[in-house]
Formats: C-alpha cells, structure tokens, sequence
C-alpha cells in the first residue's frame, strides 16, 4: 500500500476558488491522503466551505485559526499530521488528477527526499492541463553548484514549496520563517540542502492561478 501523504492547504479569502482547489485534491489517484484545510481567519464564505467538506470526506480535517499569515498556518498545520510524505498547496490553485501519483513514484524511483513538477501559470487551466502522459525524472544531487544553477536560472518552481512532495523530517527540520517576505524560498532552500537530492519531472501537473 503506498504510504499516506498529508496535504496541507492554507486559506484566506479565495472563495471564488476554493471549491476546485479542493476537488481537485481529492480526486486524486493517489488515495492515501489527509487533507488539512487551514481557514486563516477568512472574512469571506471560506470557513464554511471547508466545514462543508470535512462533512462530505473523512480524510479532511479543518482547523480554524485567526489571520496570522500564510507561513504561520502552514506550521500550525504541522504537528497535526500524520503522514510520512507532505504536499502544499495553495487555496486558489488546482493540482492534475495525477500529481501526487506521480511524484510519489519519482520519489521511489530515484530515491530522493523531494520530488517536484513544473508549474503552468495563468488565468484558467487549459484543458491540455488534465490530459494524462508519460512522466519521468531526472535525479539531481543537491551540491552547491547545483543550488546555484536552479537559482541562478530563476527556475521558479524549484523555490517555492508547492508542485512538491517532501519527506517529513526535512520540514520539521526547518520550517517557514513567520513575517518574512519569500519565506519559500528560504526553507525550501534548507530542505534541498539537507535532504540532499531532488527528483524533478518537467511536466506542468500544478496549475499557479496567475
């Protein structure tokens, strides 16, 4: 059986969204999930909807928080988790049927502790964006120079801690810095260097609402 992933989606005013978010969350192949909404004190429908839900799917729990910011609700999530593997993802965002299959392959494929896909950015998702296809990784050994290359080259998704799936230990290792500006960027950073490889796929299986 493959082994539980724990999802953790921060949300703060994105009612407009946040219903396809979570669709496409739990439709997922890769069923061994829970799923932790974290309504960020949201003034808008948000808190309902996720108490609606947690209603309609038992891997869904909620916690309900005041606003403290997106890297706060993301480490409040954290001890609340069960899983051995973990995912972000943002409440305005969609993931492919597919994601959380296929990373988790690229993970026991190669053996890393991260597994990351590209990002397609934009308005809507286009429908080539659900399409199935082949997936395959690339292993990369996380020496300096290989850290400098991804941030050199501004690859985008490798920075932030969404389109990923990473090993539970490394975030616990470090978590988000609460109240800095591209907190991604920062742990991120410390997870690759610890972890010490990444499997990457260039397929875009994350849509980033742009």
């Amino acid at each position: 059986m493959n082994c539980k992933v724990s999802i953790i989606v921060p949300i703060y005013k994105v009612e407009d969204y946040l219903e396809k978010c979570i669709q496409s969350i739990v439709s997922q192949t890769h069923t061994n999930l829970e799923i932790l909404l974290i309504d960020d004190g949201s003034p808008d429908n948000c808190p309902r909807m996720c108490d609606e839900w947690a209603q309609k799917d038992s891997r869904i729990r909620v916690i309900h928080q005041e606003n403290q910011g997106q890297s706060a609700a993301r480490n409040n999530a954290l001890p609340h988790t069960t899983g051995q593997w973990l995912c972000y993802v943002d409440s305005d965002d969609l993931i492919h049927p597919r994601m959380l299959e296929h990373l988790y392959n690229g993970i026991h494929s190669t053996g890393a502790p991260v597994a990351m896909c590209e990002m397609l950015e934009a308005v809507t998702p286009p429908e080539s964006f659900y399409q199935d296809r082949e997936i395959s990784f690339e292993y990369l050994s996380m020496d300096e120079a290989t850290l400098m290359k991804l941030y050199d080259a501004e690859e985008y998704p490798a920075w932030v801690a969404c389109a990923k799936l990473i090993r539970r230990d490394l975030i616990e290792s470090y978590p988000f810095r609460e109240g800095r500006v591209y907190e991604d960027n920062e742990a991120v950073c410390h997870w690759l260097c610890s972890g010490g490889s990444l499997a990457r796929s260039r397929e875009m299986l994350y849509f980033y609402r742009g």
